[in-house]
């Protein structure tokens, strides 16, 4: 028996999207004992990314190996090092040393010394980063770091003004 893991019918009927799905994502099955074998994994290890689910369950790696542990390990201090990487870019001056010396110690608390020191060097160039970005064009800077937040202004902007 095998189970569908790719439902191509869920997605919108035009020539575009058919392609797209055909090109780059082709349906895929697994056995019954794969799909036990993820459902496993997710329960043990709900935060572990699709990929390395399924490149978990292809290579038969069962929930109880340590290497899944790892995986998720390495996982969870990449979100961590991309929220970190976020905050000391788009956060205010007056909270960055506050900031900046949390980040580093929960560096230091959570890791290997080595680790921690990369970690420490790598947020040390973000936050030289953040001063020459700052020093050299603020304005170019705080509209890349914080483009999303801008674009979600200037759209509201732009419904206010046909109620103004």
């Amino acid at each position: 028996m095998s189970y569908s893991v790719f439902d191509a019918a869920s997605f919108q009927d035009d020539s575009e999207t058919k392609r797209a799905i055909s090109k780059a994502v082709a349906p895929s099955s697994v056995n019954q004992e794969q799909a036990q074998r993820a459902s496993a994994i997710i329960k043990r290890f709900p935060t572990i990314s699709k990929g390395s689910l399924v490149g978990a369950v292809k290579l038969g790696i069962a929930a109880d190996d340590p290497r899944l542990q790892q995986i998720v390990m390495k996982e969870s201090i990449l979100k961590d090092t991309v929220i970190n990487n976020n905050l000391i870019l788009t956060s205010s001056d007056k909270d960055l040393n506050e900031l900046y010396d949390g980040i580093i110690k929960s560096a230091y608390e959570e890791n290997t010394e080595l680790k921690a020191q990369a970690l420490q060097e790598h947020y040390q160039k973000i936050l030289k980063k953040r001063i020459n970005g700052l020093s050299k064009d603020p304005v170019s800077f705080i509209y890349q770091t914080n483009n999303s937040d801008i674009a979600d202004l200037l759209s509201e902007l732009e419904e206010l003004k046909g109620i103004i």
